[in-house]
């Protein structure tokens, strides 16, 4: 399911970059729900992923990167990348970026699962 709204999201940033009219960016930000199916799909990853006395502070900890931390990092990082590169280049970075990190985190994900498997069979 991550993998899926990780390449989901990246397709929405290449189409940005690629998109020619604001009708078609429009349609683009009406699928801004994503990034909610996002958060609680990697809510439930972690919980599965951390013992049972850590899942609070451990999800609490994820709420507050994922909306404290991404808004500041995105406001300034991303505010000097549009400076240097411009507007349109950033979005074909982020969707390369994003597309990248979700395979990288889904591989992480999915080596994690695998070693739950054998120390079960074990």
């Amino acid at each position: 399911m991550l993998l899926i709204l990780g390449m989901v999201t990246s397709l929405r940033w290449l189409v940005c970059f690629f998109a020619k009219d604001t009708g078609t960016l429009f349609a683009v930000y009406c699928g801004n729900f994503i990034s909610i199916l996002e958060t609680i799909t990697y809510s439930l990853l972690l919980s599965r992923m951390v013992a049972p006395q850590l899942k609070t502070s451990v999800q609490t900890l994820s709420a507050t990167i994922q909306n404290v931390a991404s808004i500041l990092i995105s406001s300034y990082l991303g505010g000097m990348l549009a400076d240097l590169i411009g507007i349109r280049p950033l979005f074909l970075v982020f969707g390369v970026m994003v597309a990248l990190v979700t395979v990288i985190f889904c591989g992480f994900i999915f080596k994690f699962d695998n070693n739950d498997a054998q120390q079960a069979q074990a």
